[in-house]
């Protein structure tokens, strides 16, 4: 929605950046706006390890996304952490560098590995796109459901 309360139109075009990757679902749109323009987009993720009904399962939770909104979602990621830096932190005095680089590597283990507390299928992977490999990725995972 524009900053005035207006929807651009967004039409769908098939086969515009999308992949022929069966085991995956993608949408692709193109519009034109005539200035600048935050877009949000909600994705729900589920694994035939852990659901029935893994489509299904996505589309609901990306329904709920965008019906919780941002905010809602932004401050139960900043509460995921908070709780996570809470349960366990690592001080290092008088050598600020050595904490830098201890905090680091709890930051990329949390955002590699998940609880454990979840039904089974959900809690067993990260996903992470690099894993335990990388930070490429700037640890992008979801922490939302950390504090259910």
């Amino acid at each position: 929605m524009y900053a005035n309360g207006t929807i651009p139109q967004l039409a769908q075009v098939d086969g515009f950046n999308v992949t022929t990757n069966t085991s995956t679902v993608s949408q692709a749109y193109q519009f034109n706006l005539p200035s600048p323009a935050v877009i949000m987009k909600y994705v729900g993720i589920a694994s035939t390890d852990a659901f029935t009904d893994p489509l299904g399962m996505a589309q609901n939770t990306s329904s709920q996304a965008l019906s919780d909104g941002w905010t809602t979602l932004l401050n139960d990621h900043v509460q995921g952490w908070e709780a996570l830096w809470t349960s366990a932190d690592i001080e290092v005095l008088d050598d600020e560098e050595v904490q830098l680089s201890a905090r680091s590597a709890l930051y990329h283990l949390w955002t590699n590995v998940r609880s454990g507390y979840e039904q089974p299928g959900i809690g067993d992977t990260s996903i992470a796109p690099s894993g335990l490999t990388s930070d490429s990725y700037a640890g992008q995972v979801d922490l939302t459901n950390v504090l259910s």
